[in-house]
């Protein structure tokens, strides 16, 4: 049998079991943390949405596609490494802005998506040096630019472009999102299927529902 088709039958098995639910949130988890370890993995790269102010003083929505670097099953949460400077990180320091996230992952062999939405942190310097130090230093260029992601150029491509390694660590940010809500759609020629799971607080189980796809 073809691997998208195995992935596929697998996954609908998992509808069938006593308790589905519970599997397949253990399923999300579990293909999660494989996304963050394996580049290969569809879920090594996710979409997120946030809301942003504009110069304008307008908030829009901006969605983007971010290396997902971490999972913890455990505090439920979900990291990704950006530009301090960038959009994206001045959206989640704005005080007049509620600093949450909405991650996007799909995955066409088990024609499943799966939404996570959060509130987000960006994790203390301290906390930030570990894990800059476990990157590449061949990735330590992305962070060394003079100019902030963003800055209009006068070329398609500068000629020489002008880095500040010194600085490069400055501009290195962890943002973990911490999950309260997971919103999973399997789609099938069978019937289309959908289920939430719901987190208040690390204490409490999840809500786990069934929704109309």
């Amino acid at each position: 049998m073809p691997e998208e088709l195995r992935l596929q039958a697998d996954f609908l098995q998992l509808l069938e079991r006593d308790n589905p639910l519970c599997e397949i949130s253990e399923w999300v988890w579990s293909e999660l943390q494989r996304g963050s370890r394996d580049r290969n993995h569809p879920w090594n790269l996710g979409c997120i949405s946030t809301v942003e102010r504009q110069n304008s003083g307008e908030l829009l929505p901006r969605s983007r596609t971010v290396v997902l670097r971490g999972v913890d099953t455990r505090s439920r949460t979900l990291d990704f490494y950006t530009d301090g400077r960038s959009a994206k990180v001045c959206s989640l320091l704005d005080p007049n802005v509620t600093p949450r996230v909405c991650w996007l992952f799909y995955r066409h062999e088990t024609r499943v998506q799966v939404r996570v939405d959060g509130r987000c942190e960006i994790l203390a310097r301290d906390q930030a040096e570990e894990y800059w130090k476990s990157t590449p230093s061949d990735s330590h260029k992305l962070y060394a630019t003079k100019d902030p992601p963003g800055t209009r150029m006068e070329n398609q491509l500068p000629n020489d472009p002008e880095y500040d390694f010194d600085r490069a660590q400055d501009h290195f940010f962890v943002v973990r999102t911490r999950v309260e809500n997971i919103d999973l759609v399997s789609l099938s020629s069978k019937g289309n299927r959908r289920l939430t799971i719901e987190y208040e607080d690390l204490s409490l189980p999840a809500r786990l529902s069934w929704r109309t796809p």
